[in-house]
């Protein structure tokens, strides 16, 4: 008896068969209905999900944003070169640099309120908020 892996590794390609051997082989497409057909079991759901989404890159965090910034040429030379000495891309390279940045600008202002806390603090609606370099407005940072 011949097990259905077999069968299927001795069967021809449908690329590679006569005419003949093509329409015995599709002969009972053309009669399948809708009734016929049944869901995809969870697993293979997933699956053809997954085929449809494509490949892609990983999500990390929230997903990436694509931005368009402007830099010096030399900074953007030697920035690459960076990239290349450590084994990263250009744009790990930045993200890592604008979270050290984070990270030191929040060690030390752990004792000083964020904007945010203050506003909050003030009970006052984010529109009548503004920062330390508007004008025209009354600056709520400013002592």
């Amino acid at each position: 008896m011949i097990s259905k892996t077999q069968e299927k590794a001795n069967r021809k390609s449908l690329t590679r068969m006569t005419a003949a051997e093509l329409a015995d082989a599709t002969k009972g497409a053309e009669k399948i209905t809708f009734d016929d057909t049944k869901p995809l079991p969870p697993e293979m759901a997933a699956a053809w999900e997954r085929a449809k989404r494509g490949r892609g890159r990983p999500r990390i965090g929230q997903g990436a944003e694509k931005v368009l910034i402007s830099m010096e040429k030399r900074l953007l030379l030697v920035t690459d070169a960076l990239a290349r000495r450590k084994g990263l891309d250009r744009s790990k390279l930045i993200a890592l640099a604008i979270r050290e940045i984070l990270e030191r600008e929040a060690a030390s202002k752990k004792h000083e309120p964020a904007a945010d806390e203050l506003v909050g603090s003030m009970n006052l609606p984010i529109r009548d908020t503004v920062m330390p370099h508007s004008r025209g407005r009354k600056n709520l940072f400013r002592a």
